[in-house]
């Protein structure tokens, strides 16, 4: 068959599907490569189809020509589904956060043909690479811990694969030969420990390694040899520095933990990406203002190097919707409203004052300091460039849109 994989042009510029684990529309380019379509299409090309890879939001210059295909694979997710229902593309196929997905995504094969997929077109605006271009990857599907209430993926992707370590280092060798400079894991949690990730690390070409993190799983020892082998960024989910929300959303971990592993990565030399949310139907102000306090604290004191503030948004697939349904939590069920760009849970604050608070920690003279002293290259000084640009974009918003404070 002729198969194409579409994302097609929408009413907002910048609104990105791919690799995104809760939609939401940027005020300026982020492009995460979309592993998941991109693992989808190279196994229907290897199933013998032929396929075409047309990303209009990426590639403006991209044609949306739909009519010459058997069919046409399309990502949805839950705030742009109707948009895209409403194009009415024949023979669409779709698939992502929606339900009766017809991806069986435990037996979808790792492989990935980056030139049918165009990875370059994600390669250079993004927020968490340092040196261009960079590019996304895959370790483990998705997270071991999977419980958190709030997360789509570990709701969605319920049976936790994890590759062999060997096999990422020959994904990451390839990547290198295509004059990728960095990389970032994207795995929910990165799978490796003990034996296998001094294997990892010992063997891992020089490059600089990204991925994203779970308090409490490594120690100091573990970081200093990731550290060693060339890993730059840890992304760890926050969320709340409250421990009562921590157990609420099920997270597993408690705010001491949190705290003590920020300051035993950030000793081993790795820069800490804290993720948080604001917006939990059951906070006070105060717990809003604590959370805020520790993120400040955590970032001044150098124990933290960036962070990303977001709304608390329950997809309809994950346990804390199906709560919010039972306590009278949601303001709106209108899924068009669920791309962070207001609250849509009953809060007795305002939580996007509180993701605008958080970014202007940037202009901190004690984080300054400290970022300036940290400078290196002139890598470090254009990556501190496009961040800024980021930053002032998101707080002249009006809006909650994503940014990222590095």
């Amino acid at each position: 068959m002729n198969i194409a994989f579409l994302f097609p042009p929408l009413k907002r510029k910048y609104a990105t599907c791919g690799q995104n684990r809760q939609f939401q529309y940027f005020n300026e380019p982020f492009f995460a490569y979309p592993l998941m379509p991109a693992r989808i299409a190279t196994y229907l090309q290897n199933q013998g189809h032929k396929v075409d890879w047309i990303d209009c939001i990426s590639n403006p210059n991209a044609k949306m020509d739909y009519t010459n295909y058997d069919k046409v694979y399309i990502e949805v997710k839950y705030p742009i589904a109707q948009e895209i229902y409403n194009m009415n593309i024949p023979n669409a196929v779709y698939y992502g956060d929606i339900e009766n997905d017809p991806i069986d995504y435990n037996t979808l094969p790792w492989d990935i043909d980056r030139l049918l997929t165009q990875w370059w077109l994600y390669a250079y605006d993004n927020g968490n690479y340092r040196k261009l271009p960079g590019t996304y990857i895959q370790s483990a599907q998705d997270c071991r811990w999977g419980k958190c209430s709030f997360c789509s993926w570990g709701a969605k992707y319920r049976n936790y694969r994890v590759r062999d370590y060997k096999d990422v280092l020959g994904e990451v060798r390839y990547l290198k030969s295509l004059g990728v400079k960095e990389i970032m894991d994207d795995a929910g949690t990165f799978p490796y420990r003990g034996d296998t990730l001094a294997k990892f690390c010992e063997e891992l070409p020089n490059i600089t390694y990204n991925c994203n993190m779970r308090f409490g799983e490594l120690g100091y020892t573990d970081y200093c040899r990731m550290k060693k082998a060339g890993f730059r960024m840890l992304l760890f989910g926050v969320e709340s520095c409250n421990d009562e929300t921590l157990k609420k959303i099920n997270k597993g971990v408690i705010c001491k933990e949190i705290i003590e592993g920020c300051m035993l990565a950030s000793k081993a030399g790795l820069d800490v990406h804290l993720t948080v949310m604001y917006g939990y139907p059951w906070e006070s102000q105060r717990d809003a203002e604590n959370t805020l306090h520790t993120i400040y604290y955590l970032l001044t004191q150098g124990y933290a190097s960036s962070v990303q503030a977001t709304l608390v948004i329950p997809y309809p697939n994950t346990p804390l919707y199906k709560q919010a349904l039972d306590y009278g939590w949601l303001l709106t069920q209108d899924l068009t409203k669920y791309d962070m760009s207001q609250p849509v849970l009953v809060t007795s604050y305002d939580p996007m004052e509180f993701a605008k608070r958080t970014y202007r920690i940037a202009f901190n003279p004690f984080f300054l300091w400290r970022k300036i002293r940290r400078i290196r290259t002139y890598d470090d000084i254009k990556f501190y460039y496009r961040t800024l640009k980021k930053v002032r974009g998101h707080l002249n918003s009006g809006k909650c849109l994503c940014s990222k404070l590095a």
